[in-house]
């Protein structure tokens, strides 16, 4: 009962749609947000590394959910690498096109099986045991950046663990 709550919550805060607050965001401000606010709850033993580019243009986001978009990105890893000893590190570059910057999270757990890649998206998919996830998380972060004129995807070409690209629009 206790987890149908929780999606329920969820689905009527993805309906809601409340407008985004678009802002210039510097880079390396949203990516330290992000690491403040996961390093705020139980880290698990995981350690975050960053990577910025100096420079980077700033980002027309709206920060708090950009914010949530990473942040759940980060706990996804944690979970996935189920105790001390995981490495998530977020790193920041200019976009393959002209006015995007490139965010990738990645991280050294047990990365994400061929046989589930292309279902991680999908609303109410989840691996994790019951009463451990509703299968909303991705789902709502790929909602938000797409509001965002953005991208995300999971990139299959690492060696190890799993890492998401997001390219995000910059400030004009």
């Amino acid at each position: 009962a206790e987890r149908c709550v929780r999606i329920v919550r969820t689905f009527l805060s993805m309906a809601r749609d409340r407008p985004l607050e678009l802002e210039a965001v510097a880079v390396a401000d949203l990516v330290g947000a992000a690491v403040e606010a996961f390093q705020a709850g139980d880290t698990g033993g995981i350690r975050i590394g960053t990577d910025v580019e100096p420079f980077l243009p700033d980002l027309m986001i709206d920060e708090v959910q950009i914010v949530q978009v990473l942040t759940n990105l980060i706990t996804n890893a944690q979970h996935a690498m189920n105790g001390p000893g995981g490495e998530v590190v977020i790193t920041a570059v200019p976009g393959p096109d002209a006015g995007r910057v490139r965010l990738r999270v990645s991280d050294n757990g047990p990365g994400v099986p061929d046989d589930i890649a292309g279902r991680i998206f999908d609303p109410l998919f989840t691996t994790k045991t019951a009463g451990k996830g509703t299968g909303v998380g991705l789902a709502l972060c790929q909602r938000i950046v797409i509001a965002h004129g953005g991208a995300i995807k999971l990139d299959r070409q690492v060696a190890k663990g799993a890492s998401f690209v997001i390219d995000l629009p910059v400030a004009q």
